[in-house]
């Protein structure tokens, strides 16, 4: 059986295993976030580990320990917000969860939310409180 590029696979695992390579696939390293945002790598592995994180990044599950950080936040201009750091805060740390199933609640759109994403909601609209309620469910199965 091989793995299904598409993520359509009715074999979960399989399906599994396609999102996390496509997640991977679409993330910046430590060292192109440092060139993009002018810092030094040092300076970016800060930001991602420990109580204070204010960027979301995971290891990469297969192979050396690097960090990979997906793009979103970059583009959408967050990884400077203080916000996005409140939030991510209230949130576990994606090496602790499904770095796949976290991303999908931070950029999947939402019926209650007009349809936007909370990471779009986060950049457009000051509801960081609701935010953060929510974040307190993530995880939990109704």
């Amino acid at each position: 059986m091989g793995i299904d590029p598409d993520g359509r696979s009715d074999v979960p695992v399989s399906a599994g295993i396609a999102r996390r390579a496509q997640l991977e696939a679409d993330c910046l390293s430590v060292n192109e976030v440092a060139d993009l945002l002018g810092r030094d790598p040092s300076r970016i592995r800060q930001r991602l580990g420990g109580l204070q994180r204010s960027l979301l990044g995971w290891h990469r599950q297969a192979g050396a320990r690097e960090w990979l950080l997906p793009r979103f936040q970059f583009d959408l201009g967050l990884h400077d917000a203080p916000e996005w750091a409140r939030l991510l805060r209230a949130l576990p740390h994606a090496d602790d969860t499904s770095p796949a199933a976290l991303v999908r609640w931070l950029t999947d759109p939402q019926t209650h939310l007009d349809g936007r994403s909370r990471a779009e909601v986060l950049v457009i609209d000051d509801e960081l409180d609701a935010l953060l309620a929510e974040a307190a469910t993530f995880g939990i199965v109704p």
